[in-house]
């Protein structure tokens, strides 16, 4: 019998389901309590003209603090999902944005406004392009606003190793904090996989995975205790624009250069198995990568899928939100093959010959069921 040898891919549901609070709804209510929250809001609504403090006191304060706080103003909600950092980030980046909220070239234009005004006066804009820059301008670690505007891709990007650093902090706290993390992590490995010995893990989290045995773990982003990177995803963008330095590309072959740590895919495995990720379009290019590589179309490698239902009461609504995702990632995949009918019927292919699975596991990662 062959020997089965796996492909494991994990996102942040595996340490949530190991004990870690780890959701970006976690990060940003341990970073931004209430009253920084309720300051902030009275000032930009008008309701008080004193000058925000807790924004200057806040440790490591940078850009991108303030362009997750005055979003979370303006929205009224978080989003619980963390991918949705980088989509936020590539959206201001590339101007997705609307005139109310952020975009890149709306804060230039907004700097170059107030700059020319009294700021003073300008406290009652009701423009969050405005209301950052006038922030911006409280904070004077960050220089001559001025400055700031005639190389903003340079100072965006040197707030945002500041804003990974502080990232990176919170997720090395939690997983030194929890006792039992990395006990729960070795169960859950152990039942997802058929043998360490002949599995490697993809992990997409910033925690280090502790378990002797495995054949090979790749940090995709990095680790907490050494660096981590945000970055969004290139596909829209050319390899000369000033934002390709922010993509998830550059930045990971950055981070391999400095860091020479790089692991290769197998040369030949069994299985693909994904727990505890979102399936989330910022990464599909990675997914590409992989499915290309062992030619999944002709090859006999299966898929498999597996997720924890956290609410009883929302069965149906995980459930569906995992077949639209998985549905999702094929579609999207089938598009890039050079045979345009290899594409259309790839999923229809790999059902047919059971090599995609969805399974249905507890907690501790026991099988429930398998659609």
């Amino acid at each position: 019998m062959k020997e089965e040898k796996d492909l494991l891919i994990i996102g942040n549901g595996f340490d949530l389901s190991a004990g870690l609070r780890t959701t970006y709804k976690d990060f940003f209510e341990d970073r931004y309590d209430i009253k920084l929250i309720n300051e902030i809001n009275d000032w930009v609504t008008g309701k008080s003209y004193d000058t925000p403090k807790k924004i200057i006191d806040l440790p490591c304060v940078n850009f991108w603090d303030i362009f997750f706080i005055l979003k979370y103003i303006n929205s009224k909600k978080i989003v619980k999902n963390w991918s949705n950092i980088e989509f936020d980030i590539k959206a201001f980046l590339i101007n997705q944005n609307n005139g109310i909220f952020l975009g890149k070239v709306a804060l230039k234009n907004a700097i170059l406004h107030l700059s020319k005004s009294d700021f003073k006066y300008a406290i009652n804009s009701k423009n969050r392009n405005e209301q950052a820059v006038i922030i911006l301008n409280l904070l004077k670690s960050f220089g001559d606003i001025n400055l700031i505007r005639n190389n903003i891709d340079e100072f965006l990007n040197s707030e945002l190793l500041k804003f990974e650093d502080v990232f990176a902090s919170y997720i090395k706290k939690q997983a030194e904090n929890n006792t039992s993390y990395e006990k729960r992590a070795f169960m859950l490995m152990a039942s997802l996989v058929s043998r360490f010995s002949t599995t490697s893990v993809f992990t997409f989290n910033y925690t280090e995975i502790k378990i002797k045995g495995l054949l090979n773990v790749e940090n995709v982003h990095g680790k907490a205790n050494q660096e981590i990177i945000f970055g969004i995803d290139s596909k829209e963008l050319t390899h000369f624009s000033k934002e390709y330095k922010f993509s998830k590309t550059y930045r990971k072959l950055l981070m391999n250069v400095k860091n020479n740590n790089h692991m290769s895919l197998p040369k030949a495995i069994t299985k693909i198995k994904f727990y505890g990720h979102s399936l989330s379009e910022a990464d599909y290019s990675y997914f590409q990568s992989i499915f290309d590589f062992y030619s999944i179309y002709n090859s006999d490698v299966t898929i498999q899928f597996f997720f924890y239902v956290f609410d009883t009461d929302k069965r149906k609504m995980i459930l569906d939100d995992q077949l639209s995702a998985i549905t999702s990632l094929f579609s999207v995949y089938g598009s890039t093959m050079s045979n345009e009918d290899h594409g259309k019927n790839l999923l229809h292919k790999l059902i047919l010959e059971n090599r995609i699975q969805i399974i249905e596991i507890d907690k501790n990662g026991n099988t429930i069921s398998t659609i």
